[in-house]
C-alpha cells in the first residue's frame, strides 16, 4: 500500500505563488514528477484527468526553490538548473541577499545626502 507524505498539486497551488498551468506543463514536460495520484482516498500510481497529482517533499522542494527563484527574475530554465543543487541554491540567495542590503544601504545614503 502506498502511503502519501507529500503534497497534492491543490496543496502546493495554496502554498507557493505558482500558477496551476505552470505546475501542470512543469510536470508535463519532466521537469518536476509526480509520486502519485489521489482518487478519492485511494492512492493509485496511474493519473488521469481530474485526478490531483502528489508532489514527494523532494520535489516540493525543487518547486518552491524554482518559485523564489522566478520571483527573483531568474528564467524557468535558469531557475530548474539552481534549484535542483541545495549549495547552489542557497548561495545565489546569499547573494541576492546581499545585493539587496547593499542596494537598501546605499538608498539610505542617498536619501542622507539629499536630505542635507
Amino acid at each position: 500500500m502506498i502511503t502519501c507524505d507529500g503534497l497534492r498539486s491543490d496543496e502546493i497551488l495554496d502554498r507557493l505563488p505558482i500558477t496551476y498551468r505552470q505546475l501542470n506543463n512543469w510536470t508535463a514536460t519532466g521537469r518536476v514528477k509526480v509520486a502519485h495520484y489521489h482518487l478519492g482516498k485511494e492512492i493509485v500510481t496511474k493519473g488521469g484527468s481530474g485526478r490531483p497529482g502528489c508532489y514527494s517533499p523532494d520535489q516540493i522542494k525543487i518547486i518552491a526553490r524554482v518559485a523564489k527563484l522566478l520571483e527573483c527574475g531568474f528564467d524557468l530554465q535558469r531557475s530548474f538548473e539552481l534549484a535542483s543543487d541545495l549549495g547552489v541554491f542557497e548561495q545565489v540567495m546569499r547573494e541576492l541577499w546581499y545585493m539587496e542590503a547593499d542596494f537598501i544601504e546605499e538608498r539610505a545614503r542617498a536619501q542622507e545626502a539629499r536630505a542635507l
